[in-house]
């Protein structure tokens, strides 16, 4: 009956108005590996998605807590559908990919039944990535196979969103960080998204990542 997850449910909502869930995919199934082996050993479990939904919708709706996951990589349409259908909410971003990836997405395309935010959470802040922190933390880490292509691609991302903000009157010439940072809210802030979050990176100014993906071993 799911009892252990839904005591760590219940414990997670009792003082929240929104809860994230994590990676959307991981809700309907898991890349299972057996002890002893390796990774590529191992195979796609697929969850009892339709309970585990139900269960994690039943206990929000009993305290009154949206739910949140994030649909970015993997999650395939379906499982997108299925979220929708029970109210789960999703995740969008002006910058939504992992990083490096390049290229924004406006905030017009964004799905009303999603959580909007500039940067991704998990992903580098909103100063970094206009100064291009990420591309110079991949390099010092030894994970970037062309560092300079990823720096020009970088500076050019930042100039097609600057002129966009420009455009729009958002911004003004030869900004500051934190105006750029600040246009850039108020320009997700107009995406049809029923919620909006800015994170505290953003909020203080930090341009460090919490994590950089394939780096849990480094940084």
């Amino acid at each position: 009956g799911y009892g252990p997850l839904r005591d760590l449910l219940r414990t997670r909502i009792r003082h929240a108005g929104a809860l994230h869930l994590g990676d959307a995919h991981d809700l309907f199934e898991q890349w299972w590996v057996p002890v002893g082996n390796a990774p590529a050993d191992g195979a796609w479990v697929r969850n009892d998605h339709e309970a585990l939904l139900g269960m994690f919708c039943l206990e929000a709706r009993r305290v009154g807590v949206v739910l949140i996951a994030d649909d970015r990589g993997i999650t395939e349409d379906w499982m997108r559908e299925s979220l929708v259908a029970h109210g789960i909410l999703s995740t969008s971003s002006l910058w939504p990919g992992l990083d490096p990836a390049p290229g924004t997405v406006a905030p017009d395309t964004f799905a009303v039944t999603s959580l909007a935010t500039v940067a991704h959470p998990s992903g580098t802040p909103t100063a970094g990535l206009l100064a291009g922190e990420q591309v110079e933390l991949r390099q010092r880490l030894g994970l970037s196979r062309d560092a300079d292509a990823e720096r020009r691609a970088a500076r050019a991302e930042r100039d097609a969103i600057q002129a966009t903000l420009t455009e729009l009157g958002l911004l003004g010439a030869d900004p500051s960080e934190r105006e750029f940072v600040e246009a850039l809210h108020r320009y997700v802030a107009s995406a049809p998204s029923m919620l909006m979050s800015v994170t505290m990176a953003d909020g203080v100014g930090e341009r460090r990542p919490a994590g950089v993906p394939a780096a849990r071993d480094l940084y």
